[in-house]
């Protein structure tokens, strides 16, 4: 709390008027919540990452979008730019190598040069 003093004139007189300021300060998390029936599960598996050239947890494109705050579209984007590893599974399924999300920083932003992308 930090307190200031104000002059001001009545009558002639002086008078001395004392304001207080307060500051708040508001913190916040965020929880992220993925839900999935088991229509939709997302796939998780332990695989060989050729990206990587290492086991690797490679997960369903909604997972990964979930994960860094992005769109399921953005992760595909990402994919066809050959900035994410990817596998995909004998049905046709795309899987994306969890490791390499970890190069992006933000959503939306310019991902960082992965190694073996």
């Amino acid at each position: 709390m930090r307190g200031a003093c104000i002059m001001s004139r009545m009558r002639g007189e002086i008078v001395m008027r004392r304001t207080k300021t307060t500051e708040i300060i508001v913190e916040t998390d965020e929880i992220f919540v993925v839900r999935q029936s088991s229509a939709t599960a997302a796939i998780v598996a332990q695989s060989f990452c050729s990206g990587c050239g290492a086991a690797a947890e490679l997960i369903a494109p909604e997972l990964a979008a979930a994960i860094i705050g992005a769109s399921t579209r953005a992760i595909y984007r990402l994919v066809e730019a050959g900035h994410l590893h990817f596998a995909e599974t004998p049905d046709g399924r795309l899987l994306v190598c969890r490791d390499s999300l970890a190069g992006l920083e933000t959503p939306g932003a310019a991902p960082k040069q992965i190694s073996g992308a």
